[in-house]
């Protein structure tokens, strides 16, 4: 694997957990349960997020949008995207109750 492969990989997990984390700070999203609603999500190379967009739904349309709510509240990744970094990230989010 290259170095720079690997950095993305890196990266995607950062994100992933800074938006799994968005979901569990925010309210309307902290109780729902789901599993595997999929996600695709752009950066510019500033870390800006840049559109966001379901893949797989969770079969539940309040769910979903709940969902894509609070993770468009993401605005911002403070880290950067590593240069070779290619978009779009596809996350995987869960919802379990706390």
């Amino acid at each position: 694997q290259s170095r720079s492969s690997a950095a993305s990989d890196v990266y995607k997990r950062q994100v992933s957990t800074l938006m799994q984390q968005a979901l569990a700070s925010e309210a309307t999203t902290r109780q729902l349960v789901f599993d595997d609603l999929q996600v695709d999500l752009w950066l510019d190379a500033e870390g800006r997020v840049t559109r966001l967009s379901l893949v797989r739904g969770s079969g539940a349309a309040e769910t979903d949008e709940a969902v894509l709510a609070a993770l468009r509240a993401v605005t911002r990744i403070d880290e950067q995207p590593p240069a070779a970094m290619r978009f779009p990230i596809r996350l995987s989010m869960k919802g379990r109750r706390p």
